[in-house]
């Protein structure tokens, strides 16, 4: 009797937990496009085309300022989780200080 109401709440909790999972593991592609980015031999346009390359869905950002530089790479990661209305959306970042130049 007890099986269906268990099986009901632990189903969304098993698709969940590979939501972050998935999450994980994009952070960090998102943390090596960002490591690329940072290094100081590599320009804007060839960042661009190896964060295109390694993950299209991702934004990559760059803030200078006088004393430092930081690069920024955002993923985002939407599933439909069973049993739930909508799907559950997640950003995955990675974010390196650049390298001196």
């Amino acid at each position: 009797m007890a099986v269906i109401p268990i099986t009901i709440l632990i189903l969304p909790l098993i698709d969940l937990f590979g939501l972050f999972q998935v999450v994980i593991v994009k952070e960090q592609e998102a943390f090596e496009i960002a490591r690329y980015a940072s290094l100081a031999d590599v320009t804007d346009q060839e960042a661009e085309s190896f964060r295109i390359f390694r993950e299209p869905t991702s934004t990559l950002a760059r803030t200078t300022e006088p004393t430092d530089c930081l690069v920024q790479v955002t993923i985002p990661v939407s599933r439909s989780i069973v049993l739930w209305p909508y799907p559950v959306g997640l950003n995955a970042v990675g974010s390196v200080h650049c390298e001196v130049s």
